[in-house]
């Protein structure tokens, strides 16, 4: 788990950190289903050519279905993998007095006062966004959103937070 410390405030604490929780298609997964995907695209195309008796080469059929699969697919495997980049260096802290999400060296904060709201989607696994009331009527900044969220303890806490209840030192 990344440590928050640096990136805290004088007299700010932290009072409940995590991750997103869900692991996104391993690369051996990803890789099974590309080449799964490509066979049939392969096979079906070749199929295509020998039964309708057209005279072309059946190598180079082979090789374009082939290239239209990569084409095809290419962006759906780029997206797998940079979620599973994204999701392992993603970390989420609540604090005494501000929501923190840490994206490798990126840091975004909310601060938490009155005017914080927030929601928590109730599917499993959650999804807890973090706005300001006032900044959100004027639509200049998007809610802070925490993913994947395992159970709902990080709303309980913000919830302690926002209406001046803290937890306890531990």
């Amino acid at each position: 788990m990344p440590d928050f410390r640096a990136h805290l405030h004088k007299g700010e604490r932290v009072l409940w950190q995590g991750r997103p929780v869900r692991k996104p298609p391993s690369a051996r997964h990803i890789r099974s289903e590309t080449a799964l995907t490509l066979a049939v695209i392969a096979g079906l195309g070749w199929a295509y050519f020998a039964l309708s008796g057209y005279p072309v080469p059946r190598l180079a059929i082979m090789g374009v279905l082939i290239l239209l699969a990569a084409v095809l697919f290419l962006p759906l495997i780029l997206a797998a993998i940079a979620t599973r980049r994204y999701l392992r260096r993603t970390a989420y802290a609540i604090t005494s007095k501000r929501a923190l999400i840490l994206s490798g060296k990126q840091l975004f904060a909310q601060p938490l006062n009155a005017n914080t709201r927030y929601r928590l989607s109730g599917k499993v696994p959650e999804t807890l966004e973090i706005w300001d009331a006032r900044e959100q009527a004027r639509a200049e900044v998007p809610p802070l959103r925490f993913q994947q969220l395992p159970n709902g303890a990080a709303a309980t806490v913000l919830e302690g937070v926002i209406s001046g209840v803290s937890p306890p030192d531990r």
